[in-house]
This record gives structure tokens, sequence and C-alpha cells, in this order.
């Protein structure tokens, strides 16, 4: 009788044995989830009263890649549909490069404001979020700061 009860114990945890452990991966996947779910930060880059018209323009952006991971951007604003002719690449760990031609009429008007692009990072480590506009060219060549700003949504 007491074999026969073995038995039949071993039996009823081999049955149970794969919903048990199906249960704990649900947990640990779970907690993994919540733990390495990154923290992104949006930015948007405006143009603020354009002292002049701008059908081409070029600059770069700088950020602390030791705090930010570049994750992607998305046209917004005036470069929806203005320039024909837009991309951004990572130059180099820390530098952003975007430019824009239109092949038509400026898109941007003397006095107009307005978005041109949103930036999304990756948070990798704690620290002060130090962005910075640099390297204006074209039709932005000679714009102050207080022209061209970026500033956090989240």
């Amino acid at each position: 009788m007491r074999k026969r009860t073995v038995i039949i114990g071993l039996f009823q945890l081999v049955l149970c044995l794969p919903f048990i452990l199906s249960c704990q991966n649900v947990a640990n996947k779970s907690k993994k989830d919540k733990v390495l779910k990154p923290e992104i930060k949006e930015y948007t880059i405006s143009i603020n009263s354009a002292p002049n018209p701008v059908r081409a323009f070029l600059f770069d952006v700088l950020f602390d890649h030791r705090v930010y991971k570049f994750n992607k951007f998305v046209r917004t604003g005036f470069t929806v549909d203005g320039f024909k002719l837009f991309d951004m690449n990572e130059f180099e760990p820390g530098r952003l490069r975007i430019g824009g031609v239109s092949t038509g009429p400026p898109p941007i008007g003397k006095g107009a404001s307005g978005d041109i692009v949103v930036l999304y990072f990756e948070v990798t480590a704690k620290g002060p979020p130090k962005f910075e506009i640099t390297e204006l060219e074209d039709h932005f060549k000679g714009w102050g700061a207080k022209h061209l700003t970026i500033k956090i949504k989240n």
C-alpha cells in the first residue's frame, strides 16, 4: 500500500510539474519586462521667428552619449511636406547631423515658427540632459539660440 501511495504521489508530481514550471516562467518574464523596459526621452527641435526664409539647412545636435543612446527621429511640422530631401545621421557617438533641402519655394518663411524634427533617445545612465545645437549651415547660418531650440517633451 505504501509503495502505491508513493507511485501515485510521483505520478501527480509529474503531471503538475509542467504547469508549475510554466507559471514560474510567466512570473520571471513579467519581472524582466518591468526591469528591462528602457526609458525613452523625446526632444523636439523648433524654429522660433525665422530671421530669413529657409530652403536648405544643416546643423548638428551634440549630446552626452554616455547618458543617452540615439533611438530614432520623426519628421514633423515644416519637414513633413516642405523638404523633399531630408535626413538625419548619427555622424559619430554623441553627434547627430540633420539636414534638408527644398526643391521648390522656401517652406519656412521669414518670421515663421514651428517644429522641424522630433528626436528619441534611450536613457542608458544617470546624468543631466546636455544638448547643444551647433554647426548651423546654409540658411540657418548666423542664427542664434533664440531661433533654433531643443526642448524635452517627457
